[in-house]
């Protein structure tokens, strides 16, 4: 999922790199995933004042969650990726009320879940399924093997497969 944040109330989070360090964690535990690396957030400052802000990403067993913050525009822009079902409307509704943004622009139009599909095992514990695969933000080695062999897999399963 992919979300836009337009007219932010709460500019001195959004320049904040402790806070956003804490916000992509609790993100993390509200999307019930599992973190893998910490939080790797900086400042930059760009040539452009409008242009400088946070950015930060963490590295989750399903994928990764990004942020891009720009205070002088009162903008974010947040991408949560994971093979893993999780509740958009919720992560939605935690990131509006801690940001309070005037508008927001959300492109998952339903909640991380598709009908249908199969899925495949095999003996080395590796899985893969067509269930959680939405071609219309998928991306990277995830959306790799969907094209080649139909499958969606997580990370870990890549690492597993690949190992």
């Amino acid at each position: 999922m992919i979300i836009d944040l337009k007219g932010c109330r709460n500019l001195e989070r959004l320049s904040d790199k402790r806070f956003i360090e804490s916000f992509l964690l609790e993100l993390v535990g509200i999307a019930k995933m599992k973190a893998i690396t910490k939080p790797n957030v900086l400042y930059y400052e760009h040539e452009e004042k409008e242009e400088s802000g946070v950015t930060g990403f963490v590295i989750i067993s399903d994928s990764h969650i990004s942020i891009h913050t720009y205070p002088f525009k009162k903008s974010l822009y947040l991408d949560l990726f994971s093979c893993k079902i999780f509740d958009s409307k919720k992560i939605v509704g935690y990131i509006k009320g801690i940001f309070q943004p005037e508008s927001i622009t959300d492109s998952s139009s339903k909640d991380n879940q598709a009908e249908g599909g199969f899925s495949l095992e095999a003996d080395n514990g590796w899985k893969a399924s067509t269930d959680a695969f939405r071609p219309e933000i998928d991306f990277g080695l995830h959306s790799a093997f969907f094209l080649f062999y139909g499958w969606t897999a997580s990370l870990d399963a890549v690492f597993l497969l690949l190992d």
